[in-house]
């Protein structure tokens, strides 16, 4: 779910080079959540940071851009499993971890992350595309329902970041 609230960073002003702290601190109620190998980095960039997959820093930015805002965008990018009202919304900080009440459909994560590989347009996924009888006489055709989730820029810096996992 990291990617998502990068992006949602990126629309926000936060770009490739900005520096977030990478020191754990208490985000409301006792919840301090740590970096997986338990350490702590100091001043990273955001590069760093989300191909590190580091979790603090991750919630310090979806803090400061607001849950509401990365929420807003999963869904144009076709997310539609969140709850955004009562007692387990997930409209907090812990969505940015993957904190979320119901999870996300494995085809709908698919779908969400091809936009960044869309340029930023969302093209709603299907199974069929098209059905022709045997005479070559079409049937039924599935037309690709798109629109734009993200700028093309903001798709580009995400894809770009996520580069430096694999090198």
């Amino acid at each position: 779910f990291k990617p998502f609230v990068y992006a949602t960073a990126m629309t926000n002003g936060f770009t490739p080079a900005s520096v977030i702290e990478d020191k754990a601190e208490d985000f409301g109620g006792g919840w301090k959540p740590h970096n997986s190998d338990g350490q702590e980095r100091g001043k990273v960039s955001v590069r760093q940071a989300l191909y590190k997959s580091l979790n603090i820093p991750t919630v310090k930015i979806a803090r400061s851009v607001g849950p509401e805002k990365i929420m807003d965008n999963v869904e144009k990018m076709g997310i539609t499993t969140l709850v955004e009202t009562g007692k387990y919304s997930d409209c907090n900080l812990a969505m940015a971890l993957g904190g979320l009440t119901h999870g996300v459909k494995p085809l709908e994560m698919a779908a969400a992350y091809a936009v960044f590989a869309n340029n930023g347009t969302y093209v709603k996924p299907f199974a069929i595309s098209k059905i022709v009888d045997r005479d070559g006489k079409i049937i039924y055709e599935n037309k690709a329902v798109r629109r734009d989730a993200v700028s093309a820029k903001d798709a580009y810096l995400v894809t770009n970041m996520l580069q430096d996992v694999l090198v």
